[in-house]
């Protein structure tokens, strides 16, 4: 019920409704161990969100259910290319070809509209702690 699961939830809406959107889960006896938020075209797939139960952590099952998509996707030829959306670690490295910047950039309308988001944001700040 946060602001990154409300962006999740539109983004994977927008794309169902044209039948782009995926989520993978991997089961153990029953209980879902990790999950993949997926949206894709005809070419490339985006995993957007990986989220894992910490209690299996050991098993790695984020990295078994990335090897059973990325069989999947290549050997049934649907896609191209797989881009993860994320700061990249070192191991998610590991499985790539190639790795680029993410750049977040905020575009204000003038310099007054700025200060103010500024000076809102550290007032958000302060009343956090």
């Amino acid at each position: 019920d946060n602001k990154q699961g409300q962006f999740y939830r539109d983004v994977l809406a927008g794309f169902s409704k044209y039948g782009n959107a995926t989520v993978y889960e991997l089961y153990f006896e029953g209980e879902v161990v990790s999950s993949r938020l997926c949206i894709s075209n005809k070419d490339y797939m985006i995993i957007l969100k990986t989220a894992y139960d910490e209690k299996y952590s050991k098993y790695s099952p984020s990295n078994i259910l990335l090897y059973l998509i990325l069989q999947n996707v290549y050997s049934n030829n649907k896609i191209k290319r797989i881009e993860f959306y994320t700061n990249a670690s070192q191991e998610q490295v590991s499985w790539s070809t190639e790795k680029r910047e993410i750049m977040h950039l905020e575009i204000f309308r003038n310099k007054v509209f700025y200060i103010i988001f500024k000076f809102l944001s550290l007032v958000k700040n302060i009343i956090k702690r």
